[in-house]
């Protein structure tokens, strides 16, 4: 059950995402090859790493927790892959705030990642702390 400072996060967060897909469309792009290279680069992994962590959770049985495919190596693998969309939209328009609200949503997602990771814990018991320990909460060693 979500108490009212995770409600609010939550509506921050999706506010905050609303606000970056709708920003997208008018950004002013800056045509310098470099960065657009490195952010369609960085937008395509995040959207590749998505429809994994997508493909990853439509096979999971519902019993246990959703522990394989990229969810190896990520507990939170779709917040992950759109904080990485985002960025990749930031550094290919060179827009230094879209660059820094797609970071802020890591800070404001993360009261909702811990109440997912609660949820989880009271459903799954020991095969999600299990997996806890396993599996970073964003990607790698984080």
């Amino acid at each position: 059950m979500e108490n009212k400072t995770e409600r609010i996060y939550g509506l921050l967060n999706i506010s905050i995402n609303i606000g970056l897909i709708a920003y997208s469309f008018f950004i002013p792009l800056k045509l310098d090859v470099h960065f657009l290279t490195v952010g369609l680069s960085i937008y395509a992994l995040g959207f590749i790493f998505y429809a994994m962590s997508m493909m990853s959770y439509a096979n999971f049985e519902g019993d246990k927790p959703a522990t394989k495919g990229v969810y190896k190596i990520s507990r939170h693998p779709m917040q992950v892959s759109t904080v990485f969309v985002f960025l990749g939209i930031g550094v290919a328009a060179l827009s230094y705030l879209y660059i820094i609200l797609s970071f802020t949503t890591l800070f404001v997602m993360y009261p909702n990642l811990i109440s997912q990771e609660n949820y989880c814990i009271k459903r799954y018991g020991d095969d999600y702390l299990k997996y806890m320990k396993n599996s970073p909460r964003y990607l790698f060693f984080i």
